[in-house]
């Protein structure tokens, strides 16, 4: 009897253990960092990354991971491509099945968000992206990234989507409120709301700016926010019923041709057409609405 209960003791306790084990290496699974597994359900070869990983290549798991678990607490962008290009999205918690969400053996960069409490979010001059746009403000929610030009946003599914941007060092991008680059902004720093450029949900087409983005030959004029080429630009390439920059130009740069400027929207009320830079646009000064090229004389 003795030995039969010795026995019962034992059993129980290597039971007891093996459940303690098997939790306790769930826990560290899905403790500091993110873990991104093989096969769905969380099951088969698997990789637990507790810094920004910029490339998955590096580790083997670059499109390989087809579930996940993300530790407590913590918030990780996964990218579909190497150095946080292409399309990203912000993950916590955990996903027994990326097909369900898109991403099933699509992700090949990951890194922590700097609100998850360890770490910071490297600056995107350290990338070699150009220009990044956020679904949020303050730089949050989905996000694309750009190197090239994209003349239409509907193709990346972020069409009058981004509420915020980080631009690359050095760098100049233009930002346009319709496909193929027309009623476009000119922007050179981050901004954590677009609001204040007017253009919070409106962006639909970026490209470089001054960096081999323009078509050679093309005309088009900028207007500046400030007398003397200063403060905001904002580039037209033809003609613009209802500016985005409406009330808000005090000069004006032309590159190629004349353009009338009107304070009335579809080219009415008051207009005076440009054929040169002009520093100060007098008495058209934060009136201007629209604007359009007209016909050079013969």
């Amino acid at each position: 009897m003795r030995r039969y209960r010795l026995l019962s003791a034992i059993i129980t306790i290597a039971i007891g253990l093996g459940f303690w084990v098997a939790h306790a290496q769930e826990r560290q699974i899905g403790g500091v960092g993110v873990t991104i597994f093989a096969n769905r359900n969380f099951s088969g070869r698997s990789a637990t990354l507790r810094e920004d990983t910029p490339d998955l290549r590096t580790i083997g798991m670059n499109d390989v991971a087809r579930s996940l678990r993300v530790g407590p607490g913590e918030q990780w962008e996964v990218c579909e491509h190497a150095f946080y290009e292409g399309r990203c999205v912000v993950v916590s918690g955990s996903e027994a099945d990326l097909s369900r969400t898109g991403w099933d053996r699509r992700i090949s960069s990951v890194r922590r968000l700097a609100d998850s409490g360890v770490g910071i979010r490297p600056p995107i001059g350290q990338l070699p992206g150009g220009l990044e746009l956020f679904a949020g403000t303050g730089f949050n929610g989905d996000r694309r990234a750009f190197t090239s030009p994209q003349p239409d946003l509907r193709r990346v599914g972020f069409n009058d989507v981004a509420q915020s941007l980080r631009i690359g060092r050095g760098q100049s991008w233009q930002v346009c409120v319709d496909t193929n680059y027309r009623n476009c902004l000119v922007v050179n720093t981050d901004w954590q709301d677009l609001r204040g450029l007017g253009m919070s949900r409106r962006i639909s087409s970026v490209r470089p700016w001054g960096q081999g983005g323009g078509g050679a030959g093309q005309m088009f004029i900028v207007l500046f926010d400030d007398r003397s080429f200063r403060g905001t630009s904002f580039r037209v390439d033809g003609a613009s019923g209802r500016l985005a920059f409406a009330n808000r130009a005090e000069s004006v740069r032309v590159f190629g041709g004349s353009w009338q400027l009107c304070d009335g929207a579809n080219f009415s009320g008051r207009c005076v057409v440009v054929s040169v830079n002009t520093s100060d646009l007098g008495s058209l000064r934060n009136r201007v609405v629209s604007a359009r090229p007209v016909p050079t004389p013969r």
